[in-house]
């Protein structure tokens, strides 16, 4: 059987802050074992609720599969994505003007880029 993804309860109080940035309606929540979360509400029958999980495993799996192929071009890139520090990250948000991101989307961001580069080095190394 395939793995499944935990499927996260959230609580009606549960909204600490809005995230006005962007079209769908949002909000930051803190989560017992996750910490700080984004929270979207998906509008219904457009797949919102699962696209976004999907393209991450999707991007993962073809990797994965691109290793296998060109192993010594995987070897090159997981040795660059190493070398990217969280600072480079940072640096990478402060060119985004501030009226189009908030910094609780950036910490979050850095968070979700720093956990998906753990991943693939974890995995792949």
């Amino acid at each position: 059987m395939p793995e499944q993804f935990p499927i996260i309860d959230v609580p009606l109080d549960a909204p600490e802050a809005d995230e006005d940035l962007g079209t769908k309606e949002k909000f930051w929540f803190r989560h017992q074992y996750l910490g700080r979360c984004l929270f979207k509400k998906a509008r219904p029958n457009t797949g919102e609720d699962w696209a976004e999980k999907i393209a991450a495993e999707l991007c993962f799996n073809a990797f994965c599969e691109a290793q296998k192929r060109y192993p010594d071009a995987a070897r090159v890139w997981l040795n660059n994505l190493a070398r990217v520090s969280s600072n480079d990250r940072l640096k990478l948000f402060e060119r985004i003007p501030s009226n189009r991101i908030s910094q609780t989307a950036i910490e979050f961001a850095q968070k979700i880029l720093e956990l998906n580069q753990s991943k693939l080095l974890d995995t792949l190394l």
